[in-house]
């Protein structure tokens, strides 16, 4: 069978077991939208939630899955025009990202959603952020910026996406998270039950940025998710359903991500211990980003993408009591001998990017890490790669009693560390390898990790 032609065997997307591989079967590719079943249009901090309805018998490949919105500025006066996120545009209002199983139990948990797309944005080609992301998500058309504070402006944010007094822009996303990035298809149409997906929005001042001394007052509305489905044979359904009757339970593999999140003191600096209560079996990445904690909810500045520095010259984390890197990642931030490249590269691995020449970010020296922070964003993160084996579920095992500790050195100048005057949020995302569990007797959709 070593020969069988790749043409005419079964998909690795449909190869839920082990049993040797027979010619395709008979599929039909349609495009299903599921609407909201809680209301037509929605304010900020209320809730979306989708009930996934898919034909009897399907399959769906939830990788090709993506959201529809619009959102509305209801402002009227002279000066209150609107401006999206530099960075990931109007997914800025989606603040978490739920998903419930068949069971009711949690699958996927993401907070800070709109942070977490924001950073990945911002560590993708400039490109594709001036251009693809521009057109569907709404993001500047002029990738490398600096985050916006205070704009102290009247008139106009350049380059940033504007929503006119009462105009209206759609946004479309395609969703981040362990169940749209399965491995295989997924059988919603095959379960016992429904699939919840709960979109937490965020606050008023929290998703848009309003010009100098204006306020804001916007509503998402249009709410769609558009799912390819594939409609498998009625033999190539009863062969699943037997397969599901044995009792074997089926395990489709995913990536996804956890929030942890802290708080640096006002006026820290020096040495810090920031502990996360982490307990992911498979961590493959661990990300770090600093936001001062007034302005998540400032209007008039990114509170999305606008992180700080705090001035950080070195870190490390501490795992079950080893510091890894075994010697901290350092960095210089004299105006002119700035060194950064450090941080840069472990961001990089950490991503699974290192070496690539196709990779690029929406950075340079100007609006990495701006010595300036506490009157000024960057876009630096703090990362490490916890993954031995690229490709297979050998990430680090967090599940002991010991937390994760994220040990930085924060700049003792007040010029170059906000947390001198004010609270920093600290929010630690963990990419993780997890199981979406399909249970042959019961019919339900679980998730291990």
């Amino acid at each position: 069978m070593d020969n069988l032609d790749e043409n005419v065997a079964t998909p690795n997307a449909l190869a839920y077991s082990d049993t040797i591989r027979v010619g395709v079967p008979a599929g039909d590719l349609q495009y299903i939208v599921n609407l909201p079943n809680n209301g037509s249009v929605y304010q900020p901090s209320q809730t979306v939630n989708f009930s996934i309805n898919v034909p009897h018998g399907s399959m769906c490949d939830m990788k090709r899955a993506f959201f529809r919105f619009a959102i509305k500025n209801k402002k009227s006066g002279t000066g209150e025009e609107a401006y999206l996120d530099r960075a990931c545009g109007g997914v800025a209002v989606i603040d978490s990202m739920k998903v419930l199983g068949t069971t009711g139990q949690v699958i996927s948990d993401i907070q800070q959603y709109n942070a977490l797309v924001a950073l990945l944005n911002d560590y993708s080609n400039p490109g594709m952020s001036e251009t693809s992301n521009n057109i569907m998500e709404g993001s500047s058309d002029v990738a490398i910026k600096t985050p916006v504070l205070a704009d102290g402006s009247t008139t106009t944010l350049a380059s940033r996406v504007e929503l006119g007094l009462g105009k209206t822009r759609v946004i479309t996303h395609i969703p981040k998270g362990g169940f749209f990035n399965a491995d295989k298809y997924l059988p919603l149409g095959m379960l016992n039950g429904q699939i919840q997906i709960q979109i937490g929005l965020a606050a008023t001042n929290t998703a848009l940025t309003a010009l100098d001394g204006k306020t804001l007052d916007w509503e998402v509305s249009g709410w769609e998710l558009h799912i390819p489905i594939i409609k498998v044979s009625e033999e190539f359904q009863s062969n699943f359903r037997q397969l599901m009757a044995s009792g074997v339970n089926m395990s489709i593999h995913a990536v996804d991500f956890t929030t942890n999140q802290a708080t640096i003191a006002t006026g820290s600096s020096g040495q810090q211990e920031i502990l996360f209560a982490n307990r992911k079996r498979s961590a493959k990445s661990v990300f770090v980003i600093n936001r001062k904690s007034s302005d998540l909810t400032s209007a008039e500045c990114e509170s999305v993408s606008a992180r700080r520095s705090c001035g950080t010259t070195q870190y490390q984390f501490s795992i079950a009591g080893t510091d890894m890197p075994s010697q901290p990642a350092k960095g210089q931030l004299a105006a002119g001998s700035e060194n950064y490249g450090e941080y840069y590269a472990q961001m990089q691995r950490a991503l699974g990017h290192f070496g690539s020449t196709f990779r690029g970010s929406c950075a340079n020296v100007s609006n990495y890490m701006v010595a300036a922070d506490k009157t000024a964003g960057s876009l630096v993160a703090f990362s490490l790669d916890l993954e031995a084996y690229s490709g297979v579920l050998a990430g680090k095992n967090l599940s002991s009693a010991m937390p994760l500790i994220y040990k930085p050195t924060l700049s003792t100048t007040a010029t170059e560390n906000v947390a001198k005057e004010a609270a920093v949020s600290v929010s630690a995302y963990t990419a993780f390898d997890t199981m979406l569990v399909v249970d042959g007797i019961t019919g339900s959709l679980t998730a291990v990790n």
